[in-house]
C-alpha cells in the first residue's frame, strides 16, 4: 500500500482471503512474506458490503489495466487467487507482489509495488469486474448439462468393446443395431 489513502475491499473478498492465509498449507515460509503482506493490507482496508463497492475498485476477479510509470508500458491483468493464477492467460495470484498491490485500489490511482530491486510504480487506468472462476464453470455447466466422468467413460468403454466384438463379426457400424 502505498500510504495515500485506505484500500476498499469487499467483505466477501475479506472473508475468502482470511480462510486462505489461514489455511494449513498456506504455512510454507515461501509464502510467509506474502501472506504477512496481505494482512497488512487487509488489516488497514476499508471493509465494505460487496453490493456497495464502487465499480472503480480492484476487487478478487477483476481486470486491471495498468500503466508502470517507470516504463511507460501497459499492462492488464485478472487478480485472482493463487490456484487460478496463470500468466499465460493474465491471471495473476493475489498473493504475487502486484496483485496484493493492485487489490482495493480505484481507478486512476498510484500503486507502489515491491519488486527485488526496489518499488515499481503503477497507475490504474482500467477496472472491469469479471465473474468468478466458479461463476463461470458455473454457468457453463448451465449451459450444457454435463454427465458424469465416470459415465462418460463407462460410455466411452463400451462403445469400444461393442467396436471389437462386431469388429470379429465382421459387421460394419450400421449394422450393429440389427444385431
Amino acid at each position: 500500500m502505498n500510504g495515500e489513502e485506505a484500500i476498499v475491499v469487499a467483505s466477501s473478498d475479506v472473508e475468502r482471503l482470511h480462510l486462505l492465509i489461514d489455511a494449513p498449507g498456506t504455512a510454507h515460509r515461501h509464502y510467509q512474506e506474502r501472506l504477512r503482506a496481505l494482512k497488512d493490507e487487509l488489516a488497514a482496508a476499508e471493509v465494505i458490503e460487496d453490493k456497495q463497492i464502487p465499480p472503480s475498485v480492484v476487487t478478487l476477479n477483476s481486470f486491471v489495466g495498468f500503466t508502470d510509470l517507470g516504463t511507460g508500458r501497459r499492462h492488464e491483468y485478472q487478480v485472482v487467487f493463487p490456484a487460478d493464477a496463470d500468466l499465460s492467460l493474465n491471471r495473476v495470484s493475489v498473493l504475487a507482489p502486484i496483485g496484493t498491490a493492485l487489490l482495493g485500489h480505484r481507478l486512476n490511482a498510484e500503486v507502489e509495488c515491491p519488486i527485488l530491486r526496489g518499488v515499481r510504480r503503477f497507475r490504474i487506468e482500467q477496472v472491469r469486474h469479471g465473474m468468478s472462476l466458479m461463476e463461470q464453470t458455473a454457468s457453463k455447466n448451465l449451459a450444457r448439462p454435463t454427465q458424469p466422468k465416470v459415465i462418460v467413460r463407462l460410455k466411452a468403454a463400451l462403445r469400444r468393446w461393442y467396436w471389437r466384438l462386431t469388429q470379429r463379426k465382421g459387421l460394419s457400424p450400421s449394422e450393429w443395431s440389427s444385431q
